[in-house]
């Protein structure tokens, strides 16, 4: 058995096939952005499909330990994945 080096690890997690819209790339399962992009879809399907609020999802983030900045930046690129908000002015 060989042992996976970081650099290993990250080239698997780049190649992953990820789905883009909007040109924001869905986050890789299993990660901490991914969690929080879980999160915001849970709150938007059990809402009845209205959009959640930040401060939702980052209450919801941070009782599984994540913290308030990923799910503030990860909440933003949901959003534009799923163009609830607009992308112009939107810099890369």
């Amino acid at each position: 058995k060989t042992q996976e080096t970081s650099s290993d690890f990250f080239a698997t997690k780049s190649k992953q096939n990820r789905p883009e819209q909007n040109g924001v790339k869905k986050p890789s399962a299993g990660t901490k952005c991914a969690q929080v992009w879980d999160i915001a879809s849970s709150l938007n399907n059990n809402m009845d499909r209205a959009i959640p609020t930040l401060s939702q999802v980052i209450a919801a983030a941070e009782a599984k330990g994540l913290n308030k900045f990923t799910a503030r930046t990860q909440y933003a690129r949901w959003r534009v994945f799923h163009r609830t908000i607009s992308t112009q002015g939107v810099k890369e």
